[in-house]
């Protein structure tokens, strides 16, 4: 059984940033949506190249739940790209609920969009 199915999209974007936090690609996987996972190749590899700068604190300062599909996050994240430099930036987490690739459903199971985390509020590209 996918553990995602039974969690809610708080938890399942909680559970994909602990993964982050942790390094643990392998697991963060488990947690992202289906649409993504099914479109690439090796989305472990993907998430360890893009994710790889590791985050020391992630603050979740607003959320909605869009409709019974989507729902976001804002997401106020300090890193350090250098040593002895840490960098805050937002953005805005997208999770999305789905049966099967590229089907939204109610029914189906949460999952984090990888690529709804690239895009800074600001306008910045951060991968």
């Amino acid at each position: 059984m996918n553990e995602k199915k039974s969690n809610t999209p708080e938890e399942v974007l909680a559970r994909f940033l602990a993964c982050w936090k942790e390094r643990q690609w392998d697991k963060m996987v488990e947690f992202t949506q289906l649409s993504w996972v099914d479109a690439c190749d090796d989305p472990v590899e993907m998430l360890k190249g893009t994710f790889s700068y590791k985050p020391l604190k992630i603050t979740v300062v607003g959320a909605e739940k869009i409709s019974d599909v989507a729902y976001k996050a804002v997401l106020d994240i300090a890193y350090a790209p250098a040593r002895g430099v840490i960098t805050n930036m937002k953005v805005e987490a997208r999770v999305i609920c789905e049966a099967v690739p590229m089907q939204p459903d109610p029914n189906g199971v949460w999952g984090v969009n990888p690529e709804s985390l690239w895009n800074r509020i600001d306008g910045e590209k951060t991968g």
